[in-house]
């Protein structure tokens, strides 16, 4: 007769399978998220060369009308920086920087131990 092993506890056994079926959840999971990221990471590498033929064609622009206007005895200036004008409407404590400028600063807490000495 062939020894045989002691039987296991439950509550083992319920750990086990609830492990095994975490182990599948987790698989499935993963699976999905491959996936998903290498969707993702195709789209971005079409936006990047969108972008890089974009800008491309916009160098080669430049340098065609350079070019030309060489060509010609004239000269290209090219487009020029866009500039954005921003006005600060409210600052610190919801006060305009003036109104803040005039207004006393309230005492450091060091300077009123000094004067209650």
């Amino acid at each position: 007769m062939a020894p045989t092993a002691p039987p296991a506890p439950a509550s083992w056994l319920k750990k086990v399978e609830a492990k095994k079926k975490l182990a599948e959840r987790t698989k499935k999971h993963n699976a999905g998220a491959l996936k998903a990221r290498i969707v993702k990471q195709k789209e971005m590498v079409q936006r990047i060369a969108s972008h890089y033929r974009a800008s491309h064609a916009a160098e080669t622009s430049v340098a065609a009308a350079k070019k030309q206007a060489a060509a010609v005895g004239a000269f290209y200036a090219g487009p020029e920086a866009k500039v954005a004008f921003v006005i600060r409407l409210r600052g610190v404590n919801q006060l305009d920087p003036k109104s803040r400028k005039d207004s006393p600063a309230p005492p450091h807490p060091s300077d009123q131990q000094r004067c209650v000495r």
